[in-house]
């Protein structure tokens, strides 16, 4: 256990040296792309993602042609539970992309767990469950089947289109 916590401690140095080093090479390249996506990306993994956000939100706006920015964008937006603004960059992703697997795969997730989300907020307040989340379950099925046909053997995402398919012939 001790070690566990000494490695976390020095993964969160290195990545506060990290951070320090790619905010003054962003401050001497503004218009260097690749310091903000590495600033990025080394924000979430230090655990700040309220400033990852505010990056890649920067991101998209300075290059609204880079699908990356959007992407990583959108996997934030999803972790925050903003599934409409999410879908919106994934989508907008694959119009400069339409093969970017990646967010093929999470603009599905994004569809599930919206629905998922849903679902659980009408059992919560004891409502009667409407076809709310099944719609979204619906919107998700394009995507898990596209990204199905290029990647055939991923396993877990057969699994999850099994549960979408039992769940809208179930209920």
């Amino acid at each position: 256990v001790t070690n566990m916590a000494e490695d976390s401690v020095q993964a969160s140095a290195k990545y506060e040296n990290a951070i320090a080093l790619l905010e003054k090479g962003r401050k001497e390249f503004p218009e260097n792309s690749q310091v903000l996506l590495l600033l990025s990306n080394a924000y979430i993994k230090a655990d700040k993602m309220d400033v990852a956000m505010d990056a890649f939100k920067e991101g998209v706006e300075r290059e609204p042609n880079n699908q990356y920015y959007k992407y990583n964008y959108g996997v934030l937006l999803l972790q925050n539970k903003d599934y409409d603004s999410a879908i919106g960059q994934f989508k907008g992703a694959l119009d400069i992309d339409p093969t970017y697997t990646n967010a093929i795969y999470n603009l599905a997730v994004t569809y599930v767990r919206w629905g998922t989300t849903i679902r659980e907020e009408e059992e919560a307040k004891g409502e009667d469950i409407t076809d709310a989340y099944k719609e979204k379950f619906e919107l998700a099925l394009p995507y898990l089947e596209g990204y199905l046909e290029t990647n055939p053997e991923d396993a877990s995402v057969w699994e999850l289109l099994g549960k979408v398919y039992s769940t809208l012939v179930n209920n």
